[in-house]
């Protein structure tokens, strides 16, 4: 500072400095001098001290000589004065105030003219604007999510547990709809029209006015389903009762059973698996039309955006509503979480499911007293129906039985085959492509792909937003995702080893009571962590200065700047909507058909009706169907070319072989998931 008095300039700082510091050393040594002033709030040289700026501004009188003051913005930042007073600025190419000559302040003239304000609150209007057309979709389909009615605090818990831990959810789903698919996988194996078999066939077709082929199998699979609930124990042990009073060839049963027992037994059967069909409500429909109207709301929003923005007036901005959009994106594994837990549905009641087993019991106690009884009402306590399978979207016990087994080991198929057992290179082919393809669906890692997708189109999008790169909103988004993740590894912990003991005694009780609340309470944590995050970042966390020049490494990217206006332009008529609507398909359309291939028969069991009908409308079973044939058109053309390829290398390389040929597999009854153990050894014993 030698040769200058800098207390001179002091009680001008910092609205003068630009006018009487030409002098570039001078001017950094003095900014040096006076930066500790400036952090002091008890000085008068304090921001505070700036005049609030001028936005009735005159480019034709302006003079470089006497260049734009320092000043407060009245509005902190905002995108329309922050405008303004950079074009005044932008008249002299020359401001140090300007990011390397461009017409966009820096970040530190960014904090100058905002007061050093952290963020700045967007307007009530604008929060409720982008409430309402990004967010509050999206809690409509929440809403919509099908809950069991055990208790009210039962219903909080599913609520909280799908806004607090959806990989956990997902899985949980998944898995039901997966046991429900091993169950219907091993009766139709049992029940295959095949001598005895097919006399129980036809016996349950005479029972109904509009029998149906797959109503026997059907029926015994909502039956044990339902015993599920209470544990896939208690599932076993009456689906293994049932086969054993239906079937004598061969199997060891306690009793004689005859034509005429076998037939009134198979009557109760279809009354209580009637009755239970009647019971579920899968409110497939309503769901439907949700996603549907969600779609509009999107689809609309991007159109009302894109002439809102780019109008002479804009009333919202591109940028903005970008990021909201990306915001939104973390949240799409709700489209094929609700879809999922429609299809599988609840009971209309706390007390149907209980009072229709307790019925079956009693009937098949009175008609069959020497019989084993079937579980009592005892057995089937509310306390143990909510920790170990009533609640559809937190399967503790299975859940911990597939994640140990590596889950996807009891394909019935894959029982009785492996690559060695194929003769050509065709079927292995497709038997490997199975095996991945009935891995990841049922796995713990397709969840993460279903959940990681919508968050990867959030911060793709929030990338391609001008200034592009990796700014504060990531880290937003990133808290969020990293949030979910965390809760899903916290089911985890060896903490809940105790809870997974095969007794019943009072330490194993409370140690499950105790993991519920655990669970709750984590998802109460998590869910308000993450609402709040949304909350705080619609109101405007990241309006700030550093969001919009990446720490100072840009300059402000404004909307109103050409090259941010022309991007933005451009890129909410193509990137933005498709990385939106590619996410959305893959929840929407993806998702659903790889679950209508992998767990056809279970979805069948879940959507009948009482009179043994599907509640899925005809058009879409054809739909299906043609979807289906075409696949094995594709295939049929696949193979040919293969044989051909086949034939050609082993010509050439002068080796005999056979070339691929028809006769692999088929995968429409692979269940995809583990069933207990017991299970597992049974269909090892029994299969050819």
């Amino acid at each position: 500072m030698a040769g200058h008095d800098s207390n001179l300039y002091k009680h001008l700082w910092p609205h003068s400095i630009d006018i009487y510091c030409r002098d570039g050393d001078f001017r950094r040594d003095l900014e040096l001098e006076l930066k500790p002033a400036l952090r002091n709030k008890s000085r008068t040289m304090n921001v505070t001290a700036l005049p609030t700026c001028p936005l009735d501004f005159d480019n034709s009188t302006y003079s470089c000589a006497n260049p734009y003051p320092n000043c407060t913005n009245a509005a902190s930042f905002q995108f329309a004065s922050l405008w303004i007073i950079t074009q005044a600025i932008a008249t002299c190419p020359n401001d140090t105030r300007l990011f390397n000559s461009q017409p966009m302040l820096t970040d530190h003239a960014c904090l100058l003219f905002t007061h050093r304000k952290a963020w700045t609150l967007y307007p009530a209007a604008d929060i409720w604007s982008r409430l309402t057309t990004w967010k509050f979709p999206l809690l409509q389909l929440v809403a919509v999510f099908p809950r069991p009615p055990l208790t009210f605090g039962i219903e909080c818990f599913v609520l909280l547990h799908l806004l607090g831990d959806p990989i956990s959810t997902i899985a949980n789903l998944l898995l039901k709809v997966a046991s429900c698919q091993a169950r219907a996988a091993l009766w139709k194996y049992r029940l295959r029209p095949n001598g005895q078999e097919e006399q129980l066939i036809t016996l349950w077709a005479g029972l109904t006015p509009t029998p149906s082929p797959d109503g026997l199998w059907k029926g015994l699979t909502a039956i044990v389903d339902s015993y599920d609930e209470w544990g896939p124990d208690i599932g076993t042990k009456v689906q293994e009762l049932i086969y054993d009073r239906l079937t004598t060839d061969g199997r060891p049963t306690r009793v004689p059973v005859s034509d005429e027992d076998r037939t009134d037994f198979l009557k109760i059967c279809r009354l209580a698996a009637n009755a239970l069909a009647a019971d579920r409500s899968t409110k497939f429909l309503p769901v439907i039309v949700a996603q549907g109207f969600f779609i509009g709301t999107i689809a609309i929003a991007f159109g009302r955006t894109k002439d809102s923005a780019t109008g002479p007036n804009p009333a919202t901005y591109i940028n903005i509503e970008g990021h909201s959009i990306a915001f939104s994106s973390l949240y799409f594994w709700i489209i094929p979480a609700v879809m999922i837990g429609s299809i599988i549905g609840v009971s209309q009641t706390d007390a149907a499911i209980p009072r229709i087993l307790e019925r079956f019991r009693t009937e098949t106690k009175a008609r069959f007293p020497n019989w084993e009884q079937l579980p009592s009402k005892e057995d089937l306590t509310m306390d143990l129906r909510e920790r170990s399978g009533g609640i559809y979207s937190w399967q503790p016990k299975e859940s911990r039985i597939a994640f140990k087994s590596h889950i996807a080991k009891c394909d019935l198929k894959r029982h009785i085959s492996g690559p060695g057992r194929y003769g050509n290179c065709w079927q292995l082919i497709v038997w490997a492509i199975n095996e991945v393809l009935a891995f990841t669906l049922v796995s713990h890692l397709f969840p993460i792909i279903v959940f990681a997708c919508g968050a990867f189109g959030g911060l793709l999008i929030s990338l391609l937003i001008p200034p592009v790169g990796v700014d504060c909103r990531h880290i937003g988004e990133l808290l969020i995702t990293f949030a979910w993740v965390v809760s899903a590894g916290l089911n985890r912990l060896p903490i809940f080893a105790a809870a997974e003991s095969e007794s019943d005694g009072e330490e194993t009780r409370r140690a499950r009571r105790n993991r519920f609340w655990f669970i709750m309470c984590k998802d109460i944590v998590v869910t308000a962590a993450t609402m709040g995050g949304i909350i705080v970042t619609q109101i405007g966390v990241f309006n700030q200065c550093a969001c919009y020049t990446l720490w100072g490494k840009t300059g402000l990217a404004l909307p109103e700047t050409n090259s941010v206006k022309t991007t933005l332009a451009l890129r909410i008529n193509t990137s933005y909507p498709a990385i939106a609507f590619l996410c959305v398909g893959f929840q929407l359309v993806i998702v659903p058909s790889l679950l209508l291939n992998q767990y056809s028969s279970a979805i069948r069991v879940f959507l009948q009706r009482d009179d043994e009908k599907s509640n899925i409308p005809e058009w879409v079973v054809g739909f299906w169907g043609r979807l289906v044939r075409c696949w094995k058109a594709m295939t049929g053309w696949a193979k040919t070319v293969l044989s051909v390829i086949e034939l050609g290398v082993r010509k050439l390389i002068g080796r005999p072989g056979v070339a691929c040929t028809s006769g692999f597999p088929s995968n429409e009854d692979n269940p995809g998931l583990p069933l207990n153990r017991l299970n597992q050894q049974e269909q090892r014993e029994e299969l050819p």
